[in-house]
């Protein structure tokens, strides 16, 4: 399976040295990397040269220096002038127009290519279309990464809707901003909060859109939209998120013995697709720690199931991103 690999960030080098451990593959998938990008340019990827090389190129001051470096070519490029049979997008969000990625998506698709990407703006933005013209051009598009890290909110979704319709999703979606109103309830405060979740991996260098509740409202649209056959975008979102939370609120669920938590919410009755500071009881079922993620999901039948995970981190976002690409429809061995 020939790839394209796009954004060299946290994800996208954890991805690398997944690859390079060769630890996964229950079906022998055999990978090759065509070409690799980030905000410097594209280089194609000669044969002989290793991940391990790819990596110290990175690290030591960029992928300039590999043997396939293409100069003045930008990261659309490595999409059409690349020939690979997946696309894996790894690059940081942008919820304005969803670019450069939303173009590379486009230009995958008219190639015939596959898409996994652990990149939600293109899917927050414009999902409907996306999906459409893969469907037409007979590729596939995977996105299980855009939600819940290395959690399976999606396909956990589906298990829950394959019998009864979802009526309603409720929970916790951003494992940055929990880590922080976590240790906000421990009596830390918020910057310095922030600042341990930068230096454990679990936030940004600008985690604003974490604060802003933009990330979680990409999340719950991408999973209305997958798992309930809506057509939201994020700007269909009623969106507040911690950074507008009232310190006055936090203390007052403390003096109940209850927690103030970020809250994504999909609710088919009235349409509703919310993110919102949220006073919740102890024995809420999403009422969970740290940088855990939690999710419930009602059906039409009146069950709800609740899944539980590890949302934020590198690591596994990553893998992921390898779930995806290992379940997607390539012959055994390619």
């Amino acid at each position: 399976m020939k790839l394209v690999l796009l954004g060299l960030g946290q994800v996208g080098l954890s991805l690398l040295e997944i690859l390079q451990q060769k630890r996964f593959n229950p079906g022998n998938t055999k990978f090759e990397l065509k070409a690799v990008a980030d905000t410097t340019g594209v280089a194609e990827i000669k044969s002989g040269t290793s991940i391990a090389e790819i990596l110290a190129a990175k690290k030591s001051g960029g992928i300039q220096s590999l043997a396939g470096w293409l100069p003045g070519r930008r990261v659309k490029e490595a999409v059409t002038e690349i020939h690979a049979d997946v696309l894996v997008d790894c690059t940081t969000t942008n919820f304005k127009d969803g670019q450069p990625s939303l173009g590379c998506f486009n230009e995958a698709i008219a190639k015939g290519m596959d898409i996994v990407t652990a990149n939600k703006g293109p899917l927050a933005i414009n999902m409907k279309n996306i999906i459409e013209a893969a469907s037409r051009r007979g590729t596939t598009v995977r996105f299980g990464a855009t939600v819940g890290g290395g959690t399976p909110f999606i396909d956990f979704g589906r298990i829950c809707a394959s019998t009864y319709e979802i009526v309603e999703m409720r929970g916790i979606l951003n494992g940055t901003t929990n880590y922080i109103l976590t240790r906000m309830d421990e009596g830390v405060s918020m910057e310095s909060a922030l600042e341990e979740a930068r230096s454990s991996g679990l936030a940004e260098t600008d985690p604003s859109n974490d604060l802003r509740g933009m990330d979680s409202a990409a999340k719950i649209v991408i999973l209305a939209n997958a798992l309930c056959g809506c057509s939201y975008s994020i700007s269909d979102a009623a969106i507040k998120g911690m950074d507008a939370m009232e310190p006055a609120l936090q203390a007052a669920a403390k003096s109940q013995g209850r927690s103030m938590k970020l809250i994504s919410t999909y609710r088919r009755e009235d349409g509703l697709v919310a993110v919102a500071p949220e006073i919740v009881s102890l024995s809420d079922h999403v009422n969970v720690s740290g940088a855990y993620n939690a999710l419930t999901y009602r059906t039409a039948d009146g069950n709800e199931y609740t899944l539980i995970g590890t949302g934020a981190g590198a690591t596994e976002t990553a893998r992921a991103v390898l779930r995806d690409l290992l379940s997607l429809p390539h012959p055994v061995g390619e």
